[in-house]
């Protein structure tokens, strides 16, 4: 939504964009410290050209606002198979000209203060990817929408029709209506849209000044779905299971829970030694 308000806004197009939070909530869809930004989608060329896309145009936020928003630490994908589906993204990349490398093992240690990688085939390196500071870019483009014209109304929507009601019963009419809602797009269009909302938990570990590096690259194990990365803005080591969690209802308060430790230290303890005993500093959930 706040992607939308911004491109529109600075088009010319007359905007409002309507947010039961404010921009940047933790509860948002794209709320949190951190957010992968990468181009890999296996074998699929549309994604992996619009991720392209998005990569010069985070760049023209950040010139245009002077903030700095994508973190360029690079991003290494963990192939366990020679043909699997890093090895399709592979393919992708090249033929789209986007930059990749591959990397074997005893290279790919390198990146990291500790590594493991007996069990991998490769490890496919996108030099350009990173990770987004995921808050402050939502307010950043919410701020820049408003600097192109746009008005940010602070309220909940339903549609009615062509139009949006908002809770007071103001209502909104526009030539076009984008319900960028997420989790909540089932309870506004319930005939037409149903989504397994869950609990995802993220975690953050203390792994000390070696983790702190600048240019330590986002890791994801595609195949195990395990996920992470180096200690960015002092916040800790980030790392979590992309397996499903429990159902959590769109408007259920993010529990405070550690219900993955075991299973992301398991995991950290084979792939990353050094973080084996690294103090849990705290955990973070979102919906997914």
């Amino acid at each position: 939504g706040g992607s939308l308000a911004w491109w529109l806004a600075r088009s010319g197009d007359s905007v409002t964009l309507v947010d039961q939070f404010e921009p940047g909530d933790p509860r948002a869809s794209s709320g949190g410290e951190t957010r992968f930004y990468r181009c890999a989608h296996g074998p699929d060329t549309e994604y992996t050209a619009m991720a392209r896309r998005a990569w010069t145009l985070w760049h023209e936020l950040e010139e245009e606002s002077g903030e700095e928003l994508l973190v360029q630490c690079g991003f290494a994908w963990f192939a366990h198979r020679a043909d699997g589906w890093e090895a399709a993204s592979e393919r992708t990349l090249v033929a789209e000209g986007i930059p990749v490398e591959r990397l074997d093992t005893s290279s790919a240690a390198q990146l990291y203060p500790s590594f493991g990688g007996d069990d991998l085939a490769f490890v496919l390196y996108e030099p350009d990817g990173g990770v987004l500071r995921a808050e402050r870019s939502m307010k950043t483009l919410a701020a820049q929408a408003v600097a192109h014209g746009a008005r940010i109304v602070r309220g909940r929507a339903r549609p009615d029709g062509a139009t949006v009601v908002l809770e007071d019963s103001t209502r909104i009419q526009g030539d076009v209506v984008i319900w960028a809602c997420g989790p909540w797009l089932p309870k506004l269009f319930p005939d037409l849209v149903s989504l397994r909302v869950t609990q995802q938990e993220v975690l953050f570990f203390d792994g000390g000044p070696a983790w702190r590096t600048p240019d330590i690259p986002v890791w994801v194990d595609y195949e195990q779905a395990r996920c992470g990365t180096a200690d960015i803005d002092k916040a800790g080591v980030k790392a979590f299971t992309d397996d499903e969690g429990p159902e959590l209802d769109a408007d259920a308060e993010l529990p405070t829970t550690t219900r993955t430790e075991a299973d992301v230290r398991a995991y950290l303890r084979r792939r990353f030694p050094s973080l084996a005993e690294a103090p849990l500093l705290r955990t973070r959930s979102c919906r997914y």
